[in-house]
């Protein structure tokens, strides 16, 4: 859903295309919510050697939640 969002919002959606590959192997297609916190910082404290390079991954892990907060807007409902 984050390459989604990036290639309709994003001028430079690369990044993010390239990010969703290299963790389609550690987490599959599995839907957000079967991912734990738990699984995300082990897997972050293994794989990235800076605290910025884990940054960015959990930016990209964040996009489709942060996107969706924006769809619900101010007056908390979805759909609007």
């Amino acid at each position: 859903m984050a390459v989604q969002y990036a290639e309709t919002h994003l001028a430079s959606p690369d990044h993010y295309r390239t990010k969703d590959s290299i963790l389609k192997e550690p987490f599959g297609v599995r839907p957000a919510s079967a991912i734990t916190p738990q699984e995300i910082d082990e897997w972050l404290s293994k794989h990235c050697k800076t605290n910025a390079t884990a940054n960015r991954y959990r930016a990209f892990f964040l996009l489709p939640i942060a996107s969706a907060w924006r769809a619900v807007g101010s007056s908390g409902r979805v759909g609007r």
